[in-house]
């Protein structure tokens, strides 16, 4: 799955990176708040509000591509605006045809590009806390497996898009809302140590052929990704949905063990045990 991600560029470098064809990118509604680093989607609970989060995506409109914040967790057409109980944060590619919740998108050429730096995913661990890296891609010309890590350097690759799709829901008083789902796949070699998928990554070569194509044409894209990628230990602070700063991919020593617990200070323990348990400051892994 993709459930978090990174996107280290201001936006004047995202429209230089992500300029493609010979119409200049759009820019609808307000501007992104750039960089950030530890992107999470829309979080719905029963029993609160939901956490509603937008993510800067790249999408035809009136057949012009265009930059627009739009709502990462996919709300269907049909439902009116509402979010439902379902987990539409991802979709997975192999499926899509079959899914209520997806075919109006996806035959209606509903796709999108998603900006990117760095997919954050935990890897699990027998008795020790999940590990998080932070998978990038690589300058070809310069990525080396043999290479060592840095050793105070924060993770960062190169500018990438992740495939997804977009869809518009009209509400009952009339607004319109726009929100979006990452497509995934099967892990490449790079995934694979990691999760048991991954996100449908779209070459630089295949940018205008994904928006513009045909259903049909646009599936054969959604393969594993062959781009040169590489996973980077980074600290466990991305647990926090809220948490957002360059420290957070920061490189670490997977191997190292946490800091002995202190003694829990009692009126503070109190107080989190109070707390209500939904409260979106609270991880999401």
């Amino acid at each position: 799955m993709c459930g978090r991600y990174a996107l280290d560029l201001s936006l004047q470098d995202l429209f230089s990176a992500f300029q493609f064809g010979p119409d200049l990118l759009d820019l609808i509604g307000p501007e992104p708040k750039l960089p950030f680093y530890n992107q999470a989607p829309s979080d719905i609970k029963p029993q609160r509000p939901p956490v509603v989060r937008q993510a800067p995506v790249i999408h035809l409109r009136e057949g012009h591509p265009a930059l627009e914040l739009l709502t990462w967790r996919l709300i269907p057409r049909w439902s009116r605006g509402q979010f439902t109980s379902y987990s539409t944060i991802n979709a997975k590619s192999e499926t899509i045809t079959e899914s209520r919740m997806y075919q109006g998108p996806w035959f209606d050429n509903q796709r999108c590009l998603i900006p990117c730096t760095g997919v954050i995913e935990w890897q699990q661990r027998e008795g020790r806390a999940k590990q998080p890296y932070q998978i990038c891609v690589e300058d070809h010309l310069a990525s080396s497996q043999d290479r060592a890590l840095p050793e105070t350097a924060s993770a960062r690759g190169i500018p990438f898009a992740m495939a997804g799709l977009w869809e518009a829901s009209e509400c009952r008083n009339g607004h319109t809302e726009y929100s979006f789902t990452i497509l995934t796949t099967q892990p490449n070699d790079c995934f694979a140590p990691l999760h048991h998928r991954m996100p449908v990554i779209i070459p630089p070569t295949q940018y205008e052929r994904w928006l513009h194509t045909n259903a049909d044409d646009a599936w054969q894209l959604c393969q594993p990704s062959s781009l040169p990628m590489r996973a980077y230990p980074i600290g466990r602070g991305v647990n926090n949905p809220a948490a957002n700063g360059p420290e957070l991919l920061a490189l670490v020593d997977p191997n190292a063990e946490p800091s002995p617990p202190t003694q829990p200070n009692k009126k503070k323990h109190a107080r989190k045990a109070a707390a209500d348990p939904d409260d979106p400051r609270l991880p999401l892994f």
